[in-house]
């Protein structure tokens, strides 16, 4: 079973805890689940625009947007946000409900898509994420996926590298050196460590692929979103790609409909060159936001997008 980081929200006295387990997963065999851990937070700070965490939203919504506000309201003041709204007729409204509850991910055949530009700069990591190449031997992912924020992983101590073959199997690669951000390691607001929720994997050796690049986001609502990872609610060995709009935005935080699932946690976010030839990095999938609206459950991933001072440090990390 393919878990990666996964957070649950739990209110006790008015105190919100952020608690996590991890899974460990190696070569597609089960693993022991590590250690809980909890991060507290209070009302006010809770800005979980980062990190791979399954934020609960209890109480029942009337719109998507009403949905929205209550998960942006937790991370940042009204006034930061954007909206993706345009008129629509009745029927192209009731297309827009349906894919919203509709699965959208496209699987990306083993011997054929997957082995192809851009699908195959998806890695898997042996935490159970994925990854996404960006350099001869560097791979970009998402801190929570190595690191909780005090210390490092248990389970990612001897984290490894997997590329997808043809053949279905993995062909692994050691990490040699693990690239985190500061803040994440020691800012006590959870509102800013979750802003860096971000990471480098420097490889032991060269991996022979194509890369991408990493960009500025210039994202906004209503902007085509993509990624591919390996899920866990699929076969551990299956690459999957999906796609959707931008639905709102906070800062460097993104909401989209994309459908979210364990696995998928550390997913580079990119755009396509005009010639289509080329692709960047512009993200990190973090988050999953479940929810209802009108009584049915409906879940949105949150997305780290890049700021200039992120791809500065992510290009500091890729030279070294």
């Amino acid at each position: 079973m393919d878990l990666s980081l996964t957070f649950l929200l739990v209110a006790v006295l008015g105190t919100t805890y952020v608690c996590s387990i991890n899974a460990d997963l190696l070569k597609g065999s089960n693993g022991k689940p590590a250690k809980w851990f909890c991060l507290t937070i209070t009302e006010t700070q809770m800005e979980n625009d980062e990190g791979t965490l399954f934020l609960n939203i209890e109480e029942d919504s009337n719109s998507f947007e009403e949905f929205a506000k209550k998960v942006l309201s937790a991370f940042t003041p009204t006034r930061e946000t954007s909206f993706f709204k345009r008129k629509v007729h009745s029927s192209q409204a009731r297309r827009r409900r349906q894919i919203f509850g509709k699965d959208n991910r496209v699987n990306m055949r083993t011997s054929l898509e997957a082995q192809k530009y851009p699908f195959s700069t998806a890695v898997m990591l042996s935490s159970g994420c994925t990854g996404t190449l960006i350099g001869p031997r560097h791979v970009l992912t998402a801190a929570h996926c190595v690191h909780d924020g005090k210390r490092q992983l248990k389970i990612a101590k001897r984290l490894k590298v997997g590329l997808l073959q043809r053949s279905g199997k993995f062909h692994w690669i050691q990490v040699k050196r693990k690239f985190i951000p500061k803040k994440w390691k020691k800012q006590t607001q959870t509102k800013e460590k979750l802003r860096y929720d971000f990471a480098v994997l420097k490889l032991k050796r060269k991996h022979s692929r194509k890369h991408m690049s990493v960009q500025i986001s210039s994202l906004l609502p209503g902007s085509k979103i993509q990624f591919s990872g390996f899920h866990g609610d699929k076969w551990y060995n299956s690459l999957w790609y999906t796609y959707c709009s931008v639905y709102r935005k906070a800062n460097d935080m993104i909401l989209n409909f994309c459908d979210g699932v364990r696995g998928v946690s550390g997913s580079g976010v990119y755009v396509n060159s005009p010639s289509r030839d080329e692709s960047a990095v512009v993200g990190v999938v973090s988050a999953i936001v479940r929810g209802k609206v009108k009584g049915k459950e409906f879940k949105f991933n949150v997305i780290n997008s890049f700021t200039s001072n992120k791809v500065r440090q992510i290009s500091k990390w890729v030279r070294r």
